[in-house]
């Protein structure tokens, strides 16, 4: 998971419906005659760690332009989101929420590696 989804999270969830469960793609694999399948999420972030750990970068074109996910927002989500982000920052209670989503992303990561081989024929 990225830190920002809940900033814009119906864009999030459009862009996660887009993929298949890990399960469903692994069986799908296996069904077209795939034998070995095997998984492993990345432990680190798809974006340099210090770039992608900014706080403020929500709020620059440049940083959302990094992933296409903000794209999927109405403008009237991105305000909104921005904004409850904004309210974070102001209350001081941004770090310890982007340290919670970090330790979320340690668990689940932001991209699954799927390696499928058949064998030779």
């Amino acid at each position: 998971g990225f830190w920002w989804a809940p900033v814009v999270p119906d864009a999030a969830a459009t862009l996660a419906a887009h993929f298949p469960p890990l399960d469903l793609f692994e069986s799908l694999l296996k069904e077209a005659g795939f034998e070995t399948v095997t998984s492993t999420i990345p432990p680190v972030p798809l974006v340099d760690l210090e770039l992608y750990l900014d706080i403020e970068g929500p709020f620059t074109q440049e940083f959302r332009n990094a992933d296409s996910t903000w794209s999927l927002a109405t403008p009237e989500e991105l305000e909104a989101g921005l904004a409850m982000l904004k309210a974070k920052i102001d209350a001081g209670e941004a770090e310890a929420w982007l340290a919670e989503r970090e330790e979320l992303r340690a668990k689940i990561g932001q991209t699954t590696t799927v390696i499928a081989t058949k064998p030779m024929a």
